[in-house]
Order: structure tokens, then C-alpha cells, then sequence
């Protein structure tokens, strides 16, 4: 869930980028080129981290270190083995989501090669013109779809733009970047400002006049029919593509992509950094080590132990599950959480030191996330921040 949150998250910030920077600005190739990412980089993004050199040098909050008694869990008996509920039934629920969205695609597809096959063809070298279909006019891969005999040399032109820039693919791409991450309803406003900047660059290729180009697009809007995966003549909003008519020459690279770049590179750095400090506990890990219940604090310092004022071993025993992918697959093992009781008494900052499985580390650190503030360490009369390191031991028998 968290994953696919930040996925929504750094989509959103990129294409709010896109809107400031980008949108009907007479750069389209930038524009496609960036669309696409927005569509790609949110999904690799959380992944990012600073250099494990970088990591280590990074300072840790101020604070002692402690750690507690390691947690055992247990898998019952007559659970091991068993094979994930839940979990299992929403994987193939999410997948066949995605199933049925790429058979939608490949159903459309199918459909329109079949047109093709129906039709009045000619092969013209750069193209292959489709006419008698009673669709169009539009473009897919090699084809422009003519609905009639007649052909318009100033269609033909435009429709042969998105072959030469080979706009369906880009088409094609989006709808399976959809069908696999459905949950990103983002992507639906991505495919649609992605289709517009389409038929800017195909305009932007016309050679006839403005004033009479812009009088067969208004004169044709009411006389199109499309299939869905075709890249229409006449495209809704008719009066952005007539405006970025008017914008041809009054382009600025330079500035844009300067403020484009900027953004970009505080947006990525900001989360690189943001993802580092998540997963930052290089310093801690030889006393992660180390373990036990007795253990003092690294300087033996702190005048007042934080305190929890619960039962600690009861609250983790009453809320850590034995994850059932990990217990179905077998994996067990021991795992090291190390987070900070802050100045207030909140849980903060919980990471894993040392684990088997991603499964067991977020059982255990949404456990920490679960619990309840403390009274915070004093230390020469002022509160501190105070380290802990936590194992948490699972085993299958």
C-alpha cells in the first residue's frame, strides 16, 4: 500500500511539473518524451537510493543506543504451510484486472487490423493508405484510414506526421503501462495530454497556411469516426490545437527546459535524500549486534531510561503476525528494527537493520509504527533522543 501511495505521489508531483513547465508550450517532442516518463519514472522512483559510501557518512541524530530483549514469533502448527488467503486472492484479482485490460486492447486491435484487411488498400512506400472503411480519417502504424474515396492531401500530411514520429507506439505503451498499474488512475490524464501533444507535433508538420488549416479542422471536427486505439484526425479540444497553431514561433527552450531541469532535479534529489534518511542506520548496525536485555546505553550517560509504561513483550506478542507469504514459502528468520524514541516519547524513524525477507521486515516495522508514544530519557536533566535496536526472531517451529 505505501508503495503504490508513493507511486500516486511522484506521479502527481511530475505532472504538476508538466502543467507549469510544459503544457502548451511548442516544445511536443519534449513534451512526449517527458509524458512518458511520468508514465515510467514514479514506478522506479521509491527504488532510489544514495550511494551506500554516501549512506555511511551521514550523520545520525543525536541520541544513545539500547537494545532491547529479542521477540520470538511463532508460527502455530497447524498453520505452517498453509497456503496465503487473502494476500493470494487480491494478486489474482489484480492480475486479472490487468488480463482484461490487455485483452481489451488486443480486442480493439484485432478489430481495426481487421478493417484493414476489408478495405481499399495502396502501399506508397511511406505509408499505406486505407480508403472505403467507413473510419477515419486517422492513423495506426503504417495505415492512414480514409472513410471515403476521397482523400485530402492536407490529412494525408497530417496522418503521415504521427507514422514518421511513430506515435503508436507510444500509444500502445501507455495502455500497457495502464493495464499493469490500473490503480494509477494518473495515467488516464497522462494517455489523454499524451494523445493531444500527438496531433501538436503532426500539426506543427503542416505546410499549408494557418488561417486555412484551422478552417478544415473546424470543418471536419463533426464528420470523424474513430476506433479507439487509432490516432484521430480531429482530436477534442478542438481550440488548444488552433491556439498552439498560433504558438509556432514563439518558442524559448532555453528558459523552459532551464526550469524544467530544475524542477526535475529537486523533485528526484529531494526523494533520493527523503528514501535515504529512511533507510540510513549504517552506524548502528555493530550494536544492532549485540543485542540483549541487559545491555547498557553506548555511553552510559543517560540518567533517566526512556519508558514505555506498557508491557512491552505483551504488546508485540499480541500484534506480530508470522506473515503468510513468508510462512507458506518457508522463510523464517531473525530481524533487527532499529528506531528512536525522540524528545517527545514518539516512535520515530523505525528501519531494518538486518533481515531475511521484505515480508518479515514490514510485519516488524509496522508493529514499531503501532506502538504507543513512551515518557522520553533524560540525560544531565534534559530529554534526549535515544536509539533502540529490537529483534524480532521468526520460527517456524
Amino acid at each position: 500500500m505505501s508503495y503504490l501511495f508513493l507511486v500516486l505521489f511522484y506521479t502527481a508531483i511530475m505532472i504538476l511539473i508538466y502543467r507549469v513547465s510544459l503544457k502548451d508550450k511548442p516544445m511536443h517532442g519534449f513534451s512526449r518524451v517527458y509524458l512518458i516518463a511520468c508514465a515510467i519514472l514514479p514506478l522506479l522512483i521509491p527504488f532510489l537510493r544514495l550511494p551506500e559510501f554516501v549512506q555511511k557518512n551521514m550523520p545520525l541524530a543525536e541520541g544513545f543506543e539500547i537494545g532491547l530483549q529479542e521477540m520470538i514469533v511463532k508460527a502455530t502448527p497447524e498453520t505452517i504451510g498453509q497456503v496465503p488467503g487473502l494476500g493470494k486472492w487480491l494478486w489474482l484479482g489484480y492480475g486479472l484486472v490487468s488480463g482484461c485490460l490487455i485483452a481489451l486492447t488486443l480486442r480493439k486491435i484485432v478489430k481495426l487490423l481487421g478493417l484493414v484487411r476489408g478495405s481499399n488498400k495502396v502501399d506508397r512506400g511511406g505509408y499505406i493508405l486505407v480508403t472505403d472503411c467507413g473510419f477515419g480519417p486517422g492513423s495506426f502504424g503504417r495505415y492512414i484510414l480514409i472513410p471515403g474515396a476521397e482523400t485530402d492531401p492536407v490529412i494525408i500530411e497530417h496522418e503521415l506526421a504521427h507514422i514518421q514520429h511513430k506515435h503508436t507506439f507510444d500509444i500502445l505503451f501507455i495502455n500497457l503501462v495502464q493495464a499493469l498499474c490500473w490503480p494509477n488512475l494518473l495515467l488516464l490524464w497522462i494517455k489523454k495530454e499524451l494523445q493531444a501533444v500527438h496531433e501538436f507535433q503532426a500539426d506543427s508538420k503542416v505546410t499549408v497556411s494557418k488561417v486555412a488549416y484551422s478552417h478544415l479542422l473546424l470543418s471536419t471536427v463533426f464528420n470523424t469516426n474513430c476506433l479507439p486505439v487509432m490516432h484521430s484526425f480531429i482530436i477534442h479540444p478542438i481550440k488548444r490545437r488552433i491556439v498552439m497553431l498560433q504558438k509556432r514561433e514563439k518558442t524559448s527552450p532555453a528558459k523552459t527546459a532551464l526550469i524544467l531541469g530544475s524542477a526535475i532535479c529537486l523533485f528526484l534529489s529531494t526523494a533520493v535524500v527523503l528514501q535515504s534518511n529512511a533507510q540510513n542506520a549504517r552506524k548502528g548496525s555493530k550494536a544492532a549486534d549485540k543485542t540483549t536485555q541487559d545491555e547498557k546505553p553506548i555511553d552510559g550517560k543517560i540518567d533517566q531510561m526512556p519508558d514505555c509504561k506498557y508491557d512491552l513483550p505483551k504488546f508485540l506478542g499480541d500484534n506480530i503476525k508470522y506473515p503468510d507469504g513468508a510462512r507458506a514459502k518457508g522463510i523464517e528468520g531473525k530481524v533487527i528494527v532499529r528506531f528512536v524514541v525522540n524528545k517527545t516519547g514518539k516512535i520515530v524513524d523505525p528501519v531494518i537493520l538486518r533481515s531475511p525477507d521484505t515480508t518479515l521486515s514490514a510485519e516488524a516495522l509496522r508493529v514499531v509504527n503501532m506502538m504507543p508514544p513512551w515518557v522520553p530519557g533524560k540525560s544531565k536533566g534534559k530529554k534526549v533522543s535515544v536509539y533502540f535496536t529490537l529483534p524480532i526472531s521468526f520460527k517456524l517451529k
